[in-house]
């Protein structure tokens, strides 16, 4: 895997207490403050918007237009202007991600995974 990208296995053994656990609903909203220009906001955490409807400060789309603005002062050439596109420049990444992914297919874990959601969702 290509560095700094790295494998780690988690041991994951059975239940050992049998008590089920009580879920709880988190919260509906999240305050954000950012200690470079001190502003705030408060995101509804279901809708990922502020409060007043706008995109949050670190939302994909602002910070990617936050990169965009880094490369054009950094670098002369083409700049990607999709994210789709901008995503396809790391390839370092890109080669993780897909290496992880074979490993989860061979492992089955995207199938442990699902059971472990309709686990829980039977709980709720």
């Amino acid at each position: 895997m290509p560095t700094p990208y790295g494998l780690r296995r988690p041991f994951l053994s059975g239940v050992s207490n049998p008590e089920i656990r009580s879920t709880i609903r988190g919260p509906n909203h999240a305050f954000l403050w950012n200690c470079v220009d001190r502003k705030c906001e408060i995101i509804d955490t279901l809708s990922g918007l502020t409060i007043v409807g706008e995109s949050s400060m670190v939302s994909k789309v602002a910070l990617f237009q936050q990169w965009i603005n880094l490369m054009k002062k950094i670098q002369s050439e083409t700049i990607p202007t999709r994210y789709h596109n901008a995503k396809k420049l790391a390839v370092n990444y890109q080669m993780a991600k897909a290496e992880v992914d074979f490993l989860f297919k061979i492992e089955n874990v995207v199938i442990f995974v699902n059971r472990l959601v309709k686990h829980f969702k039977m709980l709720d």
